[in-house]
């Protein structure tokens, strides 16, 4: 347990920091993969190791000009969203994770909080546990998308059938996807890491609506933060108290442009 909560905590740093992490290699996935404790969450974060170094390009490429490189490095930003891809698609079915009429009858402590709804439908699971690897899944694969994204249109000859447009929806879709998990995430069923699992990905997010021009999202997502900080649910961001990194994500338009790199508190 205390070794699968290592992992977690080295991914999170490995993202904030850009760099690869030692839990990627080899010799730490033997061991996680012969650990007693092995369930679907595991493969979730042995997935998520990779990700860190996939957000620094430079452990690829021996110049910016290394097309070899380049070509290796993008070949497995699709193979890592595809394994991310591959476990949504298996927890959904094996967690029963549904979506439900976004209501004041399926989601009462949501509507208590949040007066200004803009979701037609939220996700339902089981408990705060499922929250939080849900919630951490579509991040990742936010990440992942978008870094695809950025290098598609950083003009590099990439020997791939991949369609821009069809990338830009998919983005879309995971960032609605993560919208759609806050309603459950906030109930006291979920408890302090559903909270924290909103904290996980709300700034993002918000920067991304900011980008497409959904001010409409953009609101609710402050309604949202607000909710996070009431003085009866407890300060779900704590956890972030006085840190501030600077995460070269992208901000991707409606047409897939990279904008500028983003400052995530």
């Amino acid at each position: 347990m205390l070794f699968h909560h290592a992992k977690q905590a080295s991914v999170l740093w490995g993202i904030f920091h850009q760099e690869p992490i030692p839990f990627s290699g080899k010799d730490w996935l033997r061991i996680s993969e012969s650990a007693p404790f092995i369930n679907h969450e595991t493969r979730l974060i042995d997935i998520g190791t990779r990700i860190p170094g996939l957000l620094s390009p430079s452990s690829y490429l021996s110049s910016p000009t290394d097309m070899s490189g380049y070509q290796t490095y993008f070949q497995d930003l699709l193979a890592t969203s595809h394994d991310i891809q591959k476990w949504l698609a298996d927890f959904h079915r094996q967690r029963d994770v549904l979506l439900h009429a976004c209501d004041e009858i399926n989601f009462p402590t949501y509507f208590r909080l949040v007066k200004r709804n803009v979701l037609s439908t939220a996700s339902s699971f089981r408990d705060f546990n499922d929250a939080w690897y849900l919630s951490t899944a579509w991040t990742y694969l936010y990440l992942l998308q978008t870094t695809c994204l950025s290098i598609m249109h950083s003009g590099l000859p990439l020997h791939f059938d991949v369609d821009a447009a069809s990338l830009v929806a998919s983005v879309e879709s995971t960032v609605d996807n993560l919208s759609k998990t806050v309603p459950q995430a906030l109930s006291a069923q979920s408890g302090f890491s559903g909270r924290l699992s909103v904290n996980l990905f709300l700034r993002m997010i918000t920067l991304h609506y900011e980008a497409q021009g959904r001010y409409e999202m953009v609101r609710w997502c402050g309604d949202i933060e607000s909710a996070l900080y009431t003085p009866d649910q407890g300060h779900a961001g704590a956890w972030m108290a006085n840190w501030e990194r600077v995460i070269k994500l992208p901000r991707i338009s409606q047409f897939g442009e990279r904008e500028q790199t983003v400052s995530i508190r």
